[in-house]
């Protein structure tokens, strides 16, 4: 979220959001966690960190190829190590 804003408030509105379901929130199954070994080996001189890795699993698992985010490692990772995120950006 502090990539979102460091305002609490803004922050709040989001997790809003998510209660609402305005946004759907996946859970890691068992099986995520070894493709996240796989990917921490993979982007090793990153270092990328948990949340980044378990995207890019469940994006793979659940065929997702856009992600929302402001994090612009995700124009380094790649899906399935070789297809590129489709990364949406916010409107500025």
């Amino acid at each position: 979220m502090w990539l979102l804003n460091s305002n609490w408030r803004l922050q709040n509105r989001f997790l809003d959001g998510v209660a609402r379901e305005v946004f759907e929130c996946c859970s890691l199954l068992p099986q995520d966690f070894t493709r996240i070994a796989e990917l921490n080996s993979q982007y090793f001189d990153l270092p990328a960190d948990f949340a980044d890795l378990s995207l890019i699993a469940i994006s793979e698992r659940l065929s997702i190829a856009a992600i929302l985010t402001l994090d612009s490692d995700f124009d380094i990772y790649r899906r399935y190590r070789t297809q590129p995120f489709d990364r949406v950006l916010l409107p500025t």
